[in-house]
């Protein structure tokens, strides 16, 4: 029937538009995912350069940082910068972990999209098998009801 093979080329047309269509997607979610990351990671490049000015700021040159050698104010203030910059860090690392765990989550919530999507059509090409088998067997069956019993 040359009506079915074109429905059956139609199916396959469909169904490679619909995997071709779901990899754009796909990539245009990887690249959004890798800008919102590359951002990131600016931001955090150029907070780290102010703080560590900021911190280094803090010692005193000269005469006042020799006298706060001696003193021990040079001291607190070195483990205060530590301490600072392992803040800093941890503050860093948190805000890439819940950046990078929201993007999972839409990439999973975009892959099963695409699942349910990929299931749907191959749901609606084994209907339209079913169906154009149903309709192959009432054609026979009405030839055989029409020709009569066979001997």
């Amino acid at each position: 029937m040359p009506g079915v093979e074109k429905l059956r080329q139609a199916e396959a047309r469909k169904l490679a538009q619909v995997k071709e269509h779901q990899k754009k997607l796909l990539w245009q979610l990887t690249e959004k995912h890798q800008g919102e990351r590359k951002s990131l990671l600016e931001r955090h490049q150029a907070r780290s350069f102010a703080e560590l000015k900021a911190r280094q700021d803090r010692f005193n040159k000269g005469l006042r940082g020799l006298f706060d050698r001696i003193t021990g104010a040079y001291g607190k203030t070195k483990k205060q910068n530590e301490l600072e910059a392992y803040e800093a860090f941890k503050r860093d690392q948190t805000e890439r972990d819940k950046l990078v765990y929201r993007q999972l989550g839409e990439k999973r919530d975009h892959l099963k999209r695409q699942r349910d999507i990929l299931q749907k059509a191959q749901q609606l090409g084994r209907d339209l098998k079913k169906d154009l088998k149903n309709l192959r067997d009432d054609r026979e069956n009405d030839r055989s009801m029409r020709d009569g019993p066979h001997r």
